[in-house]
């Protein structure tokens, strides 16, 4: 069975020092649990659509995927470190499968919860 795009991204971002120094272990499919302290990390595939060709079999076709990495921290300076760092892992990612850069930055804040947000996307072909 083949890596999912969100198990690639979970990966590369657990496994890098500097992310892990900035969030430890809370790097969250979708939404982070109820109750986590922050900072962390959310991520999401928002959307996967396959390249159409006229050559390419199904099974072997190349899937266009956009994805939502959210960087929350109560700090607007900390929220804009993760971002930095998950930017960096990101864009250095390249693995026999997968191609995946920056399209769209945000900065946004939740009033409620009181924690600045670093919202990022990117495009992801494998």
């Amino acid at each position: 069975m083949s890596t999912t795009l969100g198990e690639v991204i979970r990966s590369a971002l657990a496994n890098d020092a500097a992310v892990v120094a900035l969030v430890g272990t809370k790097i969250f499919p979708n939404v982070a649990p109820q109750g986590t302290l922050a900072p962390w990390i959310v991520y999401i595939e928002v959307s996967a659509v396959p390249e159409n060709s006229f050559t390419s079999a199904v099974a072997t076709q190349l899937v266009n995927s956009r994805l939502q990495v959210d960087c929350y921290a109560k700090q607007y300076l900390e929220a804009h470190a993760i971002g930095d760092a998950v930017n960096a892992v990101l864009s250095a990612l390249a693995t026999a499968d997968v191609a995946i850069w920056r399209t769209l930055s945000r900065d946004l804040y939740d009033n409620d919860a009181q924690l600045h947000r670093v919202s990022t996307e990117f495009s992801a072909f494998r």
